[in-house]
């Protein structure tokens, strides 16, 4: 999935950064951040702004 979203992308001329570091505020009141790994980051999605996009693969078991 991940390398499907970063085709897509780079089809539009979309930059992406796979597995990069992005900085989560995570203590509103404090301030405080986290350093985090997002999957996906996309740069320029709306307005300039940034995106960052985690994928989770979930696998069925149970086949109908």
């Amino acid at each position: 999935m991940e390398q499907i979203l970063t085709q897509l992308c780079a089809r539009e001329y979309i930059y992406v950064k796979k597995e990069a570091p992005v900085n989560f505020l995570t203590g509103l009141l404090e301030g405080r951040s986290t350093l985090r790994s997002a999957d996906v980051l996309v740069y320029g999605w709306a307005r300039g702004k940034q995106v960052c996009v985690d994928l989770t693969e979930v696998l069925s078991s149970l086949k109908g």
